[in-house]
């Protein structure tokens, strides 16, 4: 049996440091912060001290475990990006040869391809939207920020911040102004204003999934692994932030999904963006304009 020399360690040890100098540098950077941010917090200035310098090596020891345990789990999900074709290839296969079970069990592992096409991105925005349900309905009629509440009063010629109610400022975007005093006039010709703040977190919630269920297809378009956006598809449904941000009555809220529909085609190279953008150059370039005028 060969045991490895220690040049042989070091040489490895070399060429793991080489390759991942950027994430030990910066849990380095971040540890000493922590380390940093403890002794502010407790004596309300920065000390040097051993039991300091403790706590960076333990900070330090932390974030290279999740440094590098969140770099084999991205190294995971894409793992299978060259794999899936022929896996899918094979299951057809099985599928025209088998019946009974093997067809269900091979309909079942397809309703989640993420293919370029209209169904799977119904379901894809169907799973988000079941997702943010709850979100939508315990937050009746919806949520409505600071902001907002000066450009409701705005529209409705009430005295605010920033006007005495006889015009709109443009201290916050006019478009935005309309659009939610359009949606609250609503609620009012049906009887309450409520329904109309409530119509409006559905009808955003609904826009900005749909935006984001275009990203997941696309992303597997071309070429991300089934696994990454498996996992995209559960981080746009599951995390709670992202939800309570979409139905919320707020000016950021109107542009985002627009710039969502747009950046996937800007990270391409330019061959690449021009052969598949061509046919939604029109549509990405209205979307860029709706989400400046909002902004």
């Amino acid at each position: 049996m060969r045991i490895p020399s220690f040049a042989a360690h070091q040489c490895v040890a070399h060429r793991f440091v080489t390759k991942r100098w950027p994430l030990l540098l910066t849990a380095a950077v971040c540890a000493i912060l922590a380390a940093v941010a403890d002794s502010v917090r407790e004596h309300a200035t920065v000390t040097i001290s051993l039991r300091y310098a403790m706590h960076a090596v333990a900070y330090l020891g932390l974030f290279l475990i999740l440094t590098f345990a969140g770099e084999r789990f991205l190294a995971w999900l894409g793992a299978q990006r060259h794999g899936d074709a022929a896996s899918t290839g094979s299951a057809a296969l099985d599928a025209g040869a088998e019946a009974g079970s093997d067809a269900k069990t091979t309909a079942r592992a397809s309703l989640l391809t993420y293919q370029p096409n209209v169904r799977q991105f119904l379901t894809v925005l169907a799973i988000i939207l079941a997702c943010w349900l709850p979100y939508v309905l315990i937050c009746y009629p919806g949520v409505i920020w600071y902001d907002t509440q000066q450009q409701l009063m705005q529209w409705f010629g009430l005295p605010n911040i920033f006007t005495d109610g006889s015009h709109l400022s443009d201290h916050h975007p006019v478009v935005d102004t309309v659009v939610f005093g359009l949606f609250t006039q609503f609620g009012g010709l049906l009887g309450s204003r409520d329904l109309g703040v409530f119509s409006y977190s559905v009808v955003q919630a609904v826009i900005t999934a749909s935006s984001l269920a275009s990203v997941v297809v696309f992303c597997r378009s071309i070429g991300l692994s089934h696994r990454m956006c498996t996992f995209a598809l559960w981080f746009f449904a599951l995390f709670p932030i992202i939800p309570m941000y979409a139905i919320g009555m707020v000016k950021d809220s109107v542009f985002m999904p627009f710039y969502i529909y747009g950046s996937p085609s800007c990270s391409l190279p330019s061959p690449v963006r021009a052969a598949r953008c061509s046919g939604v150059r029109s549509i990405l370039r209205c979307s860029s304009r709706w989400g400046c005028a909002c902004r």
